[in-house]
């Protein structure tokens, strides 16, 4: 039983230690750990509602709200009402939304190079395996 209890401790300071790293190298750009997600999934689905946003971040309604709520008071996306059910709006990725992309992908490279330092590739693919497996049995 030990060894489910590290393996949960580490999987939380690896999350909790990303997520400071993150915030701190987008703190210039007004961005913070919460909504980085957001536009990491604009970037490839650009103009999806807020439902479909959070059923891919996997977060509830409520804070996807306040997320895009926030990066809209940025400028980084804007909100129209979605022609197909004007009861739901969509989000889309403005100029400087787009602008942020290399910012955030090397934010994450360099995250992922930190995290990863002296691993081998069969090690990454087994770790990418287990977590995987991991994720699929919530």
């Amino acid at each position: 039983m030990e060894n489910h209890v590290n393996i949960g401790k580490y999987i939380s300071y690896i999350y909790r230690t990303s997520q400071g790293y993150i915030s701190r190298e987008l703190e210039e750009f007004g961005v913070g750990s919460g909504q980085y997600t957001i536009l990491l999934t604009l970037y490839k689905k650009d103009g999806i509602n807020q439902e479909e946003l959070s059923n891919i971040v996997k977060v509830d309604k409520a804070t996807i709200g306040r997320a895009i709520q926030k990066l809209t008071d940025g400028g980084f996306v804007i909100r129209k009402r979605n022609p197909l059910d004007q009861r739901s709006y969509c989000v889309y990725l403005t100029d400087k939304g787009w602008e942020l992309q290399p910012m955030i992908y090397k934010t994450l490279s360099n995250w992922m190079e930190t995290l990863l330092k002296d691993f081998s590739d069969e090690e990454i693919n087994k770790a990418q395996e287990l977590l995987k497996k991991m994720f699929q049995n919530l």
